[in-house]
């Protein structure tokens, strides 16, 4: 299992061995220059990471786990009334073209409690370039 933490400062890389108790056992970390503006840029020479990671942790078939920043998500909790409604609240919180993110919703209420919602985003290009690279 290898870890990649793209910060604006440094990339983070941690290679683990998943023991029997299903705790981590730390292989090799390092820190390598940060990717994060080719990867905010979009610029498709992010797969140079991956070029990196390979020669770095001597591994073709790991699983990789991303870890990007938080301030590339919209978080929040919306308390709304219909799924319309909560679209409309979505729409005018966030910024940005809600056709052009990926969002999931956190954390679900049980039935007959409030509606509200937390839901996260992200801009799909961030995800659509990972998928590329």
């Amino acid at each position: 299992m290898i870890s990649i933490y793209i910060r604006p400062d440094k990339t983070q890389i941690i290679k683990a061995k998943i023991k029997k108790d299903k705790t981590l056992n730390i292989v090799f970390a390092t820190e390598i220059e940060s990717y994060w503006q080719l990867f905010k840029d979009h610029d498709m020479n992010i797969s140079a990471l991956f070029r990196s990671l390979k020669a770095l942790t001597s591994t073709a078939y790991e699983e990789i786990y991303i870890v990007l920043p938080d301030m590339l998500f919209f978080i929040d909790c919306y308390d709304y009334i219909s799924e319309k409604d909560l679209a409309l609240q979505i729409k005018e919180h966030i910024p940005k073209d809600i056709n052009n993110l990926y969002m999931a919703t956190a954390i679900l209420c049980n039935p007959g409690t409030s509606h509200k919602k937390t839901i996260c985003a992200i801009e799909k290009k961030y995800i659509d370039d990972l998928i590329t690279a």
